[in-house]
C-alpha cells in the first residue's frame, strides 16, 4: 500500500519568507463590502416591516348599483396581498305547499363572486379575476389546498379555514359524499310556505405580488401620487335553472318555480398587507418597476371537438407564469376531468414550431398530485398550467418556466376536446404574468 500526503505549497521565497499583510479597512468600508455581499432583497427586508391595516367594509346588494362595491386601498407602503372575508345571507322564500330542492353548485360559494378589479390610478388594471379565478391563483403555490376535509359537518370539500355554511331549521342539507362540492353539501331542502336562509363565510387572497419572497410588482402605494381602487361585483341573483349548470351558485333542477325567489346581502371585510418603505429608493425600484398581473377572460367558447379544437391566443408583450382554465359544456356542467374532457392541453408559439408543454390528462394529474400534495383535478373542469412548477419543492419554485412573449410569436393555447362533450364549450382563463417596466415613476 502506497500513501500519498499532499503538503500546502510554499510561499513565494520560501519557508522563511515574510508575507504582506493587508492593511486594517475601515468602518466605510467594511459597510461598502457587506453591501455588495448581501442581496438587495435581504437589505430590503432588513430596513422595512411587513404591516397590516383594515380597509373599509362594505355591504353589497345585487342588483343595480348596490352590486358593486369600490374601496380605497391605502398609499402606505409597498402592497403584496388583500385578505378578505365575505359573508353572505341567503334567504330563499318558498311559497308553495310542499319543499322545493335547491341545488348547491360544485364551485359555490366563490362563483358568487362575479369579479375583483383592482386599478392603479384609476387606469392600469393590474388584478381583474372572479372569486374561482381569484381561488385558482391564491392556491397555485400552496401545498395541500385541496386536500379534502370532511371537518365542515357535512360532506368532503374545502376546509372550513377556507369555506363555512350553515342552514336556518327549516332547510335541511345533504351530504354530496366525495363528488367535489366546495362546500361538501349537494342541495338543501326548503320546507314549504317558509324561508330557508343560507349563511355562508368564505375567504379570498388577491396577489399584487408573485410572492412573499421576492415581492416582485408590489403595488407602489409609496405616497399620495399614487392611489389604487379595488371594485368588487357580484352576481344579480344567486338562483337559476337547471337541470345542472354549474355556473350558478345555486339552481333548481328545471326552471324556477314561481313560489321560489331568492335574495342575498354580501358584506366583505378585508385586510390590506403591505411592506414599508425604506429610505433607499434602490432597494424596491426592482419590485415595484415590474408589474405582476393577474386578468382572467371569461365566457370564450369553443364550438367544435376534436384535436385543437380549443385554441387560445395568449396576449403578448408580457412573462407568462401560469394559466388557469375552467370550463363548461353547452348546459353549464363542468368539462369531465381526464381524456374525457381535454385529452391534451398545449403551449406552442412561432406557428406552433415550438411546443415547451405538453400536458396529457391522466399523467398530468399524477404529476400535479406528486408535486401539489394534493389532486388539482378531482373538480372537473380545471385544468391549469404552471410555469414556476420547475423544481422539486413548489414552495421554492423558479423562473424556468415562465414563457417569454416578448420574444415568442403567436402564443397559443391549444386543446384536444373529446367527442362525448356538448358544444359549445364555453371556458374561463385566469392569466398570471409578469409585466417589465410597467411601473415608470418611483417616489416622489
Amino acid at each position: 500500500m502506497t500513501t500519498s500526503i499532499r503538503s500546502n505549497a510554499q510561499p513565494s521565497g520560501g519557508v522563511t519568507a515574510q508575507q504582506p499583510v493587508n492593511p486594517a479597512i475601515a468602518p466605510a468600508d467594511i459597510q461598502a463590502l457587506v453591501a455588495e455581499l448581501t442581496p438587495t432583497a435581504e437589505r430590503f427586508r432588513a430596513q422595512s416591516s411587513p404591516l397590516s391595516v383594515q380597509l373599509d367594509n362594505g355591504t353589497l346588494v345585487p342588483g343595480g348599483a348596490g352590486g358593486t362595491l369600490q374601496t380605497r386601498i391605502a398609499s402606505v407602503g409597498l402592497g403584496y396581498r388583500v385578505v378578505t372575508e365575505h359573508t353572505v345571507v341567503i334567504s330563499l322564500v318558498n311559497t308553495a305547499a310542499g319543499a322545493v330542492v335547491v341545488n348547491l353548485s360544485n364551485f359555490f360559494p366563490y362563483n358568487l363572486l362575479q369579479n375583483t378589479q383592482v386599478q392603479i390610478n384609476g387606469g392600469a388594471t393590474v388584478y381583474s379575476a372572479s372569486g374561482l379565478g381569484g381561488l385558482w391563483v391564491a392556491m397555485r403555490n400552496k401545498r395541500g389546498i385541496f386536500d379534502l376535509t370532511s371537518q365542515g359537518g357535512f360532506g368532503f370539500g374545502l376546509s372550513p379555514a377556507a369555506v363555512r355554511v350553515a342552514f336556518n331549521a327549516n332547510g335541511t342539507p345533504t351530504n354530496a359524499g366525495a363528488v367535489g362540492n366546495f362546500t361538501g353539501i349537494a342541495s338543501v331542502s326548503c320546507a314549504a310556505a317558509l324561508t330557508t336562509t343560507i349563511t355562508v363565510t368564505f375567504y379570498t387572497i388577491e396577489k399584487f405580488a408573485l410572492d412573499r419572497e421576492s415581492l416582485l410588482g408590489a403595488l407602489p402605494l409609496q405616497n399620495n401620487s399614487t392611489f389604487a381602487n379595488m371594485t368588487r361585483q357580484v352576481l344579480a341573483t344567486p338562483l337559476q335553472a337547471g337541470p345542472n349548470n354549474h355556473k350558478a351558485p345555486l339552481f333548481t333542477a328545471g326552471a324556477v318555480p314561481g313560489t321560489l325567489t331568492a335574495t342575498l346581502t354580501y358584506t366583505v371585510s378585508s385586510t390590506y398587507d403591505f411592506m414599508s418603505v425604506p429610505a433607499d429608493q434602490g432597494l424596491y425600484q426592482e419590485m415595484v418597476f415590474n408589474s405582476y398581473q393577474v386578468q382572467e377572460q371569461t365566457n370564450l367558447t369553443v364550438n367544435a371537438t376534436g384535436a385543437g379544437a380549443l385554441s387560445y391566443d395568449i396576449p403578448q408583450n408580457q412573462y407568462l407564469i401560469a394559466a388557469h382554465m375552467t370550463l363548461f359544456d353547452s348546459a353549464g356542467n363542468l368539462v369531465p376531468t381526464g381524456a374525457n374532457g381535454l385529452s391534451l392541453l398545449k403551449l406552442q408559439y412561432n406557428a406552433g414550431g415550438v411546443i415547451p408543454v405538453q400536458q396529457f390528462a391522466g399523467r398530468m394529474r399524477f404529476a400535479q398530485f406528486v408535486d401539489y400534495g394534493d389532486d388539482r383535478n378531482w373538480l372537473g373542469g380545471y385544468r391549469f398550467w404552471d410555469g414556476e412548477d420547475t423544481t422539486e419543492h413548489i414552495a421554492r419554485a423558479d423562473q424556468m418556466g415562465w414563457i417569454d412573449t416578448y420574444a415568442a410569436a403567436t402564443p397559443q393555447l391549444v386543446a384536444d376536446v373529446a367527442a362525448a362533450i356538448t358544444t359549445p364549450i364555453s371556458y374561463n382563463v385566469c392569466r398570471e404574468s409578469v409585466v417589465a417596466g410597467a411601473v415608470q415613476v418611483v417616489g416622489g
